[in-house]
């Protein structure tokens, strides 16, 4: 996943391909997205890259920008819960 990183100059953040995690705690149960900036090796680990990644929970707001950075690509679909399709086939 892609997205602009509206706090830092609207830089692209990229998702980790193997780095996401969940954090079960009482009423605060949420998954933690691992985003990449660029020069990050994906070979390394994260804290050997400390100043190239920084960690998005995945909530509304995330979604919203991923959404938005996906917006006119004609290779990623986002679909928005509640959304009516409309296409012939569902």
């Amino acid at each position: 996943m892609r997205w602009l990183d509206p706090d830092n100059n609207f830089s692209v953040r990229v998702s980790h391909p193997e780095r996401m995690s969940f954090t079960k705690s009482r009423g605060n149960n949420h998954y933690d997205v691992l985003a990449t900036m660029n020069g990050y090796n994906i070979h390394s680990t994260p804290e050997s890259e400390n100043d190239l990644y920084d960690v998005w929970e995945a909530k509304p707001d995330f979604f919203d920008e991923v959404c938005q950075y996906y917006k006119d690509s004609t290779v990623v679909r986002c679909y928005e819960q509640g959304c009516v399709c409309d296409s012939e086939e569902e």
